[in-house]
C-alpha cells in the first residue's frame, strides 16, 4: 500500500463505504483476503486507523470481544449521550420516515458527482421542507453562533487558509490526473469547512477556484490576529434542538454538536457505541484541522477552538 498523506480517507471514501468499514469492525469479523483486494488504499488505510481507534487487532477482530465489553463501560459522557436510548430514538426518527440511510447516502453520493449548476438545483430541493413520508432536511451553510457587533471576523480562519493554500499549490503544479483528484479533495474539504463553520467567515466570503489565489493574498499565517480566537463569539445553545437532518452527514443538529464538542474537549473518545455517520463526520472534521483521529490530546487549542459549542466537554 502506498503511503498516504494526512487523514483524508474520509473525503476519498463515500459515506456508505465508511459506514460499511465501521460495521465490519463492530461485527468483530476480520475481513477476508478477498475483501482486502477489493479495497483501495484509502479504504485499507481507513480500516487500519479505525482499528486503532477502536483498540482492536486489525488481523484478529474476533479476539476483541472482552476488550469491547470493557470499553463500553468506559464511554465518555458525550459518547454515552450519543449511544443512549434517547440518542437512538432520535436516530430512528430520522431514518424510519420513508427513506433508508442507504438510499439517502446513495442520493448524496450521486449529488457529489453532479456539476455545480445541477448541484445548486438539488440543494434547493433539500431546503427546510417536510416531504410526505420523508424526514425534514436542513439546508446549509449553518450559522451555529454569532459575533458581537464590531467583533465580526475580517479574515478567514487559519485552517481554512491552509485548505485554500493547498488548493492553490495544487493548481500551480497541475499537470496530471492525480493532481485533479487532489484538487477535488482539497475543494471538497473547503466546501465542508464553509458549510459547518460559516459563522466564522467574513461576511460574503465565498471560495471560487478562479480567484483562489486572490482570496489568500496578503494573509499572514504567523499573525495571531489572523487566527480565529473566538473573541466576541457566542454559540447558539438552542441550535442543537432544531428539528431535522443534515443531508450531507445525515446527522441531526444535536448529532453535529455532539461530535464537535467531543473534538473541542481534546479527549479521544471511545468509538464503541458511536454511529457510523457520527464517526464519518468526526473523521472529516479532524481531517480539515489536521488532527489525528486517535490522538485528540495532541491537538492544540487553536486546532479545536472553532468547535466550541458552548459545552464544557
Amino acid at each position: 500500500m502506498k503511503k498516504l498523506r494526512g487523514n483524508d480517507e474520509a473525503f476519498h471514501l463515500s459515506s456508505i463505504e465508511i459506514c460499511h468499514i465501521i460495521e465490519i469492525i463492530i461485527s468483530r469479523k476480520t475481513p477476508t483476503p478477498k475483501r482486502y483486494q477489493r479495497w483501495d488504499d484509502y479504504a485499507i488505510s481507513f480500516y487500519l486507523k479505525m482499528c486503532t481507534c477502536f483498540d482492536v487487532d486489525y488481523q484478529h477482530l474476533e479476539a476483541s470481544t472482552s476488550k469491547d465489553d470493557c470499553r463500553k463501560k468506559q464511554l465518555s459522557p458525550l459518547t454515552k449521550e450519543m449511544s443512549s436510548k434517547a440518542g437512538q430514538e432520535e436516530h430512528m426518527d430520522c431514518t424510519t420516515k420513508g427513506v433508508s440511510l442507504e438510499d439517502l447516502l446513495k442520493e448524496i453520493r450521486e449529488e457529489e458527482h453532479m456539476d455545480e449548476e445541477i448541484s445548486k438545483e438539488c440543494r434547493k430541493k433539500l431546503a427546510v421542507i417536510k416531504l410526505i413520508g420523508k424526514p425534514i432536511y436542513l439546508r446549509g451553510p449553518y450559522k451555529m453562533g454569532s459575533y458581537s457587533p464590531g467583533k465580526e471576523p475580517d479574515c478567514i480562519p487559519y485552517h481554512l487558509y491552509l485548505l485554500v493554500r493547498e488548493a492553490v499549490d495544487i493548481m500551480k503544479r497541475y499537470n496530471n490526473t492525480n493532481d485533479l483528484i487532489d484538487l477535488k479533495i482539497a475543494e471538497k474539504k473547503i466546501r465542508f469547512f464553509c458549510t459547518y463553520f460559516n459563522s466564522h467567515l467574513p461576511t460574503g466570503w465565498k471560495y471560487n477556484r478562479a480567484n483562489a489565489s486572490f482570496l489568500i493574498a496578503g494573509y499572514d499565517p504567523t499573525g495571531g490576529n489572523n487566527r480565529c480566537l473566538m473573541a466576541g463569539y457566542t454559540p447558539f445553545r438552542d441550535w442543537a434542538e432544531a428539528k431535522g437532518c443534515d443531508p450531507k452527514t445525515y446527522l441531526s443538529p444535536r448529532g453535529i454538536v455532539d461530535v464537535m464538542s467531543i473534538i473541542h474537549s481534546r479527549k479521544t473518545p471511545t468509538f464503541w457505541g458511536m454511529f457510523g455517520q457520527n464517526i464519518s463526520f468526526y473523521c472529516k472534521l479532524c481531517s480539515c484541522f489536521g488532527i489525528d483521529y486517535h490522538r485528540l490530546e495532541a491537538a492544540s487549542e487553536d486546532d479545536v477552538c472553532l468547535m466550541n459549542m458552548g459545552r464544557n466537554g
